[in-house]
Formats: C-alpha cells, sequence, structure tokens
C-alpha cells in the first residue's frame, strides 16, 4: 500500500489605494484694470510652419516670460474668484481595498495525482464626488 505525498500553499494579498483631486482653492483670475488687456506687449514670434504635419500655420504666440513679468507687477489689475466648475466637478476622492486568499494542494497517492487550488477575492471601490450641470441651476 502506498502513502500520500504532497504540499499545501496558502497566501493571501491586501491592496488599498487612494487619489484624490482638490480643486476647492483653485482660482480664476479675470482682469479688473481701467483700461483693456491687450496682449500685443506678449507678442511672440514663432516658427509654427510646420504644426501638426502642415495642418496649421502659427506665426504668433504669447511670451509666457513675458506675461509672468506683467502678472507679477500688476496682480492687483487682476480680480479673482473661485473656480465654480472645477471646485464642484473637479473635487473627488477614490478608494480601492482588495483582499484576497487562495490555498492549493498538491497530492500524490502511487500513479494518482489531486492538484486543487481555490481563490476568494473582495474589491470594494468607493468614489465621492460632485454630478450636476451648473447651467441648470438658477442661482449661479
Amino acid at each position: 500500500m502506498g502513502s500520500f505525498i504532497g504540499s499545501f500553499k496558502l497566501g493571501a494579498k491586501y491592496l488599498s489605494k487612494e487619489k484624490e483631486s482638490d480643486k476647492k482653492k483653485e482660482l480664476l483670475w479675470e482682469w479688473d484694470g481701467d483700461d483693456d488687456l491687450i496682449l500685443t506687449p506678449f507678442k511672440d514670434e514663432l516658427d509654427g510652419d510646420n504644426f501638426m504635419d502642415d495642418k496649421y500655420t502659427h506665426s504668433i504666440g504669447i511670451d509666457p516670460d513675458e506675461f509672468d513679468d506683467y502678472w507679477k507687477s500688476n496682480k492687483a489689475s487682476f480680480a479673482s474668484e473661485p473656480g465654480i466648475e472645477a471646485i464642484y466637478f473637479e473635487t473627488w476622492d477614490a478608494t480601492e481595498k482588495v483582499t484576497a486568499f487562495y490555498g492549493m494542494t498538491n497530492l500524490r497517492y502511487d500513479k494518482f495525482t489531486v492538484l486543487a487550488s481555490a481563490r476568494m477575492e473582495m474589491t470594494s471601490t468607493t468614489y465621492n464626488g460632485w454630478k450636476g450641470d451648473l447651467e441648470d441651476d438658477p442661482d449661479t
């Protein structure tokens, strides 16, 4: 008479992920100076002849360094307000938790082999955020 020979394995896995987007402090800036804001002083010549496989030609752009200098020296002439759409629709958080267990056995008895395994996995996902359209809200 033969004997049983084999092995048994156990395992577990736990994974927890958290992601978020917080735009509650985002501001939209608008020119509030006495005169019109004309972008001509910030003009930057571009070599845009080969833009997107010659489908578009760009020859004038805005020099970001020039505008940054202007922004820093004239920030009081800009008014800010919360970016309402961003606050509501781009502020969210998500959590995902995965828990798994498995077991496996390999038993041999003479010429007879049993290979069996089982796995159990549980995933929990939570999302918190806003849903809606501000244009439908008569208060905005």
